[in-house]
């Protein structure tokens, strides 16, 4: 995870956009878990952590980069411990009630990503994940995968799959597209067997539609739709052409 691509000005950012999203999300979430604790991998400036905390969870604690400033940090800055994500450690001394990692894996190397997930399921029996899809784009995306990627790595360590909050925040212009697309629970199979919904037989491989319009705004795709309107355009000509010269 390359620390130069993480500035003070892009963690500001990134907690101007979260922290809308969390003021939904976190609620929806508590209301589900009912956690005293939580732990978020990838917390950046804590913000989603914060939210947390507003809505009655006990004990909060999070992990990012060295490269966060604690100035920066919207959670006691001893709630904060940094730990370099594309290596995790391995043999964790705690779980917690509630793990989350949101829009994180992304940003790690392939091969680090068995490890980081091994490392999420170690913290608790509970983890609220979202990872960006193929082509969703972003600050240094090394690993994009659709979600049956990851479904699958937690499947190796025994969680099973809950589509549960994107059908609650899919329309919600307060939430960031990504988290509506992306966020997917996943339970031990102990815990799955006392939850009182059913797990998710496959995660679908949602992309949203201000996703699509992002993309469809953009120029390459502009000039791509232009050269095929171009070349159907050109076809039509052709073919008239020949119809009148049949006519002869």
């Amino acid at each position: 995870m390359a620390h130069s691509a993480y500035t003070g000005a892009w963690f500001e950012g990134m907690a101007e956009w979260a922290g809308g999203s969390a003021a939904v999300v976190a609620p929806l979430l508590c209301e589900l878990f009912e956690p005293r604790s939580v732990v978020d991998v990838g917390c950046g400036t804590g913000v989603w952590l914060a939210e947390f905390l507003r809505h009655g969870v006990e004990e909060v604690h999070g992990v990012d980069g060295p490269w966060v400033d604690p100035a920066q940090l919207s959670i006691d800055a001893a709630c904060f411990a940094p730990i370099d994500l594309s290596r995790p450690p391995r043999g964790v001394d705690r779980r917690f009630d509630l793990v989350t990692s949101f829009e994180v894996a992304e940003h790690l190397p392939a091969e680090s990503a068995a490890p980081f997930v091994e490392y999420l399921t170690g913290l608790g029996e509970v983890v609220a994940f979202s990872a960006a899809i193929p082509s969703q784009g972003g600050t240094n995306h090394l690993n994009e995968q659709w979600p049956g990627y990851w479904s699958a790595l937690f499947a190796d360590r025994g969680y099973v799959a809950f589509d549960l909050i994107r059908p609650q925040i899919w329309l919600s212009s307060s939430v960031e597209y990504w988290y509506r697309q992306n966020l997917i629970v996943y339970m031990t199979e102990d815990r799955a067997e006392s939850f009182p919904a059913e797990p998710t037989p496959m995660v679908l491989p949602l992309v949203h539609p201000e996703l699509l319009e992002l993309h469809a705004s953009s120029s390459p795709f502009k000039r791509r739709v232009e050269g095929l309107r171009a070349g159907l355009r050109l076809r039509t000509r052709l073919k008239n052409a020949r119809k009148r010269l049949t006519r002869r």
